[in-house]
This record gives C-alpha cells, structure tokens and sequence, in this order.
C-alpha cells in the first residue's frame, strides 16, 4: 500500500502560507518560524506580501528581517531599516487611528488588522493595509511580532474618489429644491415588484410631503403614501425599474397628505429601483391656467369669450343628437348701450356690462354657457331643452332681469335688450349656421321696436 508522506519543505511551506493569510499560527508553528527565519528566506522573499519580523524584546518591537516585497513596496534596502521600529514609515503623520492601534496591540501582546498612511523612500504616500501577529514560544513568552503588509493604495484611492463622488452627489441633492429620493424594489415569490423601499430622501421631501422623515426611510412607499399608486406613479415606477427607460410626468395631486396641488415627476433606474426627482409645479400650472383663462375668457367681465364659442355650440350639438333633445342659441343685445358710454362714460358702460354678465349668469342653468361676443352682445347656448316653450320663459326672464334698474356711477340705469332665438335641429346644421340664424333673428327684434325677443323661422315655413 502507497503512502504518502508530506515533506519538511511542504509542511514550512504550508505554515508560511497560514502565516501570509493573515491568521495567528499555533505556537509550535511559531518557534520553527522564528529557528527557520534564515534557511526560508528565499521563500519569504517570494511572497508578493510585505514581511516584516521585530522584536518583541526591544521597545517599538525593532526590525530584525524584511523581505524583499517590503523593499519594493517602500523603496528602503534592509540594511536601511533593521534596527529601526516601523514609525519612520509615518514619519510627521504619526497621529493616525491605525498608528494608535498598533501601539495599544504592541502594549497588549496581541494581534490587530489597520490601515495606515505610510511614505516611501523617495516621500511618495501610499496605503498599507497591515496584519501585526506576536508570535510566542512554548513557554507561553511574546518573543516576536510579525507583521504582513499590502500597498492598497489603489483600492484605497478609488474608495475614496467614489466617497468624494458620493459626498458631491449628497451635497447636490441637499442643496436640491426639488425632492429626490432613492427607492429599491420590493419583489414577491414570483419576482414581481410590488412596492419601492425609501433607501434615501434629501431634506425637501419633508416639505412636500407632510410624514416625517425618519418613517419613510426604510419604509414602504406604497404603504406610507398610498396617493402613488392612486395616481398611477408606481406603475411608472416599476415600469422604469423593469425597463431602464427613463420618463417625465407631471400629475394632479388631491391628497391631504401632500401640500404640493401639481407635482413633475423624472425618474431614471438605479440597479433593481429607481431614483425620483419630484418637483412642485403648482404655481407654474396655476400660472399656465391663468394665461389659459385669460385667453379663452373676457377679460371684463370674466365670462367665456368668442374663442370658446363654437366649441360650445358645437357641444351642445353632439348633446342634442345624442339625447334626442332639443339645445338653442340665444343672441343677446343691449338696446342703447351708446348712451350710457356717452353720458355717463366709458368705465360707467365697462360697470354696466359687468353687471349684465352677473344677470344673464344668474338666470342660467349650470350645464348652460353665456359668452360674449364683444362690445355689447352677448350669446347663450342652452343645451337639452324640452321645446320653444323654455327658451321663451328664459327670453322673458333675461328682459325682466336686464330691466331691472342698476345703480351706475352713482346714477339710477334701466338697461333693456334685443333677443334673437334658433333652435337645433332645425334648418341650420353647424354653428355659423346657428349663429347667423340667431343673430338675424336679433336684428328682427330690434326692428320691432327693441325690448323684444324673436324666434327665427325658415322663410319657407314662414
């Protein structure tokens, strides 16, 4: 039967590598280290690691052996170094956490694992990542430290560019005036994402969002917030986090929870989440709605204005097909409005128009549109109406209500009114048509002596 047995050569070698990989050798191990320092040190020198060895004796544990890895890694020729504690590779820089630890393991007889600031020969700074182990011989007395040193100053660098790069982006996210936040995926059995987890959140999202901070973090977005999936964000969310495709959104927020009215969304994947930037744009979208409203509405008096009129015709159009109902079209003129500009002037007639929109509005129903036309004519759209009936008990009621006397410029003014009238369906089949119809039946009106109200029929039926 073969046996096979391990070498003396095999079995150093074993424990020399026990001893490069950072873990305390058993005492035996120690002793034949310490005998073997000279006949192994081909091997030492083979190590790619820093080996130092000093002595335990010697206040600062004194260099006794370095290797030839520690030559290259610090530019010092050996015969430069023993004799010598290792503080000279810190020179003025003595001061460090690492350098502090060191001196409490030398004090305590025991290992330790620290980072250090070193210097080169040549004053080039470098990261040493050094293991310091004592070494012990049978009787139980610290004889030795060895120590194993790796040059990480690359590692240590991109840590610290990638900190750097990190404490950039933090400082930029906080000085933000917009709310940023970081959120990882939540996945079911099955892989799904069913929520995000608050990873990160700057300062302003406490602004927006009136739940404090400390809950979020770590929380469930869906679960704190619940408007995000009332409002379709998660599913953009997800959307993002499962497809790398970047979006921008903007959105109506109803929620008590939330003091922002719009919110713009821009999101962008980061590993399984996403990172949200959310702003809050309700006085942009106030502002937008402003200008839209001063583009669509009269600015005296508030009420739509001829932009809008056709959309509304034709509105009531559509209704009256679809309901089978009647919807008509009033054209509405101050009689002798002239007057009043001239007599009284032109903010007394700009005060008299103002109070004939609050009257016609007054007499309408809601699903009804009064607008002006310009100057002093005025158009009412009255959808679903039973029969000429109605528009003739509503003709009556805007006479009595225009009628009725006004207090303008601190003077008594009875204003009255030329009303024309057409009906859908009828002869006219688009809102020109219907205009024009009612506009001519306006001037009819007029013609028969104003304060009236005249219907429009075709000249055939007539």
């Amino acid at each position: 039967m073969l046996i096979r047995m391990e070498s003396s050569f095999q079995t150093d070698l074993r424990r020399f590598d026990t001893l490069t990989s950072g873990k305390l050798l058993t005492l035996e191990q120690q002793i034949l280290l310490i005998e073997d320092v000279h006949r192994y040190g081909r091997i030492f020198d083979a190590i790619s690691n820093g080996i130092t060895i000093g002595d335990a004796a010697q206040p600062g544990a004194p260099l006794l052996y370095v290797n030839s890895a520690f030559e290259e890694m610090t530019g010092y020729r050996s015969n430069e170094v023993l004799g010598r504690d290792c503080n000279f590779l810190q020179r003025n820089n003595r001061d460090q956490p690492g350098v502090v630890k060191i001196r409490k393991a030398l004090e305590e007889r025991r290992e330790e694992r620290v980072l250090l600031r070193n210097y080169r020969k040549d004053g080039t700074p470098f990261w040493n990542e050094l293991y310091l182990s004592p070494i012990l011989d049978l009787k139980g007395r610290l004889t030795h430290f060895v120590g194993i040193q790796n040059d990480v100053t690359a590692r240590v660098n991109a840590e610290l560019q990638l900190s750097d790069e990190r404490d950039r982006l933090f400082a930029a996210s906080e000085c933000s005036l917009d709310c940023i936040y970081v959120c990882e995926s939540v996945r079911d059995k099955k892989d799904d994402i069913v929520d995000f987890t608050f990873t990160y959140l700057n300062a302003n999202v406490s602004k927006m969002v009136l739940v404090p901070l400390d809950k979020l973090l770590g929380g469930r977005m869906c679960e704190l917030l619940p408007v995000n999936r009332e409002l379709g964000l998660f599913d953009l969310y997800k959307q993002v986090a499962l497809t790398g495709v970047p979006l921008v959104h903007e959105c109506r927020v109803h929620d008590r929870n939330i003091r922002s009215s719009w919110i713009r969304v821009q999101v962008v994947k980061l590993h399984d989440g996403v990172v949200v930037n959310a702003s809050d744009i309700t006085q942009r979208k106030e502002a937008e709605e402003l200008m839209l409203s001063h583009g669509l509405h009269d600015s005296l008096t508030s009420l739509p204005n001829r932009r809008v009129l056709k959309d509304r015709i034709q509105q009531g159009i559509f209704r009256a097909d679809r309901t089978r109902q009647l919807m008509s079209v009033f054209v509405i003129d101050l009689d002798n409005f002239k007057q009043i500009n001239d007599t009284l002037g032109h903010a007394a007639g700009d005060e008299t128009l103002v109070t004939v929109a609050r009257r016609l509005s007054g007499c309408m129903r809601s699903i009804d549109s009064v607008i002006r036309m310009g100057g002093d004519e005025f158009v009412i759209v009255l959808p679903e109406i039973r029969g000429v009936g109605d528009t003739e008990m509503l003709a009556a009621r805007i006479s009595r209500e225009l009628a009725a006397p006004m207090i303008i410029a601190g003077q008594t003014v009875q204003v009255t009114s030329s009303i024309g009238i057409t009906l859908y369906p009828g002869t006219a089949l688009t809102p020109d048509d219907l205009l024009s119809e009612a506009d001519g039946a306006m001037y009819a009106a007029k013609r028969r002596g104003k304060n009236q109200s005249e219907l429009f029929v075709p000249k055939a039926a007539a």
